[in-house]
């Protein structure tokens, strides 16, 4: 029983060692990460220190507490500290360009402690192109769609005057039109010590990786669309910028079209918000709604940001779509090289392509 009770105080002896072990590392590391050490400074001098103390037991038969032994490793540092806060004390540092992301990517090592990392992050929830554009699945990536010609072909209807007479022949003629969808992609190597210890990486990584992708898609998309655009933007003279839609709009009834959505440069957006045809109020055919929303002739005006330079497209937005062959899709691989060196790779991408029906179903020009 006296040998039981023996052991029983030694292991609870080294209980005690260990609590005071994990207490002195959180020290140590407060006061490293106050000096603007980096995460491996203290790893090595944790792990030199572990090799210098092979076990509790040696260290308590030393005479010497863990305590003790850091006091002394701290007094020993404390030069190295004092060179390295006085070194880099006007330093700064900077995200990396194009490269893996590792815990260097954020400015301070002191991450283990933070409030909300929506609000200080990039701006994001503008009205994108396919908020506007329907969608439309395809099975394979090479989709082709039929055009009616302009003109339409021969002949044409026409009242036929006497009995029994020869009623006129017409003929129609196609163009078929192909696409083919290619991949939006894109992809970010990240160290497992920076998913680790930056705490919001893991949701910030794909968040941040499909606002970039919308980005891209946007551009792509838009600037596809205003260059294949015929419609007439012809106004007989009128400058007026909610003036000119109005006409835009008018030119697509003319057309056959019936036009569903006004696409437009934010500098557009707000001179029709701050036309003045009398005593600070808006145009009649203007109105905006509770929740902000902007209609000229009910059809909706939307700022975007992937117009510039006062753009706008004016349009019949069901004669446009975006074909998917391969939805959103975000992956995480890691092979024999990346596990070797403790990283991993996040890609997000979607196969996709931009149909357009009928290009002169769409005015775009500068107002």
């Amino acid at each position: 029983m006296e040998e039981n009770k023996a052991v029983i105080l030694e292991l609870d002896n080294i209980n005690k060692a260990v609590e005071g072990f994990k207490n002195e590392v959180v020290e140590l590391n407060t006061k490293l990460a106050a000096k603007d050490a980096t995460l491996g400074d203290i790893q090595n001098e944790v792990r030199e220190l572990q090799s210098n103390n092979k076990s509790l037991k040696e260290a308590a038969q030393a005479g010497q507490s863990f305590a003790q032994q850091f006091g002394a490793k701290i007094k020993e540092w404390e030069a190295d500290f004092a060179a390295t806060a006085d070194r880099k004390k006007f330093e700064t540092k900077n995200f990396k360009t194009v490269g893996g992301i590792t815990s260097s990517n954020l400015a301070t090592t002191n991450y283990n402690t933070y409030l909300d990392w929506r609000p200080g992050m990039r701006p994001m929830g503008q009205i994108r192109f396919r908020d506007i554009a329907r969608t439309i699945q395809s099975g394979t990536d090479f989709v082709i769609y039929p055009r009616h010609n302009v003109p339409t072909g021969e002949g044409s209807f026409a009242k036929v005057a006497t009995e029994a007479g020869t009623k006129p022949q017409v003929d129609y003629d196609f163009t078929n039109v192909s696409l083919t969808l290619a991949p939006i992609a894109g992809w970010a190597q990240v160290s497992t010590q920076a998913l680790r210890n930056i705490i919001f990486l893991q949701s910030y990584l794909p968040e941040t990786m499909q606002e970039d992708l919308l980005d891209r898609e946007d551009a792509e998309f838009g600037n596809a669309l205003v260059a294949a655009a015929t419609g007439s933007s012809t106004t007989a003279g009128v400058t007026v910028a909610a003036e000119r839609l109005i006409h835009f709009i008018k030119n697509l009834y003319v057309a056959k079209y019936n036009a569903s959505a006004i696409a437009a440069d934010p500098t557009v957006w707000a001179t029709v918000l701050t036309t003045k045809p009398n005593d600070y109020s808006i145009p009649g055919v203007v109105s905006i709604g509770p929740d902000g929303n902007t209609r000229i002739m009910g059809r909706p005006l939307y700022p975007v940001n992937w117009l510039t330079g006062n753009r706008v497209i004016v349009g019949d937005w069901a004669k446009t779509a975006v074909v998917e062959s391969d939805g959103l899709s975000f992956r995480q691989f890691e092979d024999g090289t990346l596990a070797k060196t403790n990283e991993v790779l996040f890609r997000l991408e979607r196969v996709e392509g931009l149909a357009i029906f009928r290009p002169d179903a769409f005015i775009t020009t500068t107002v």
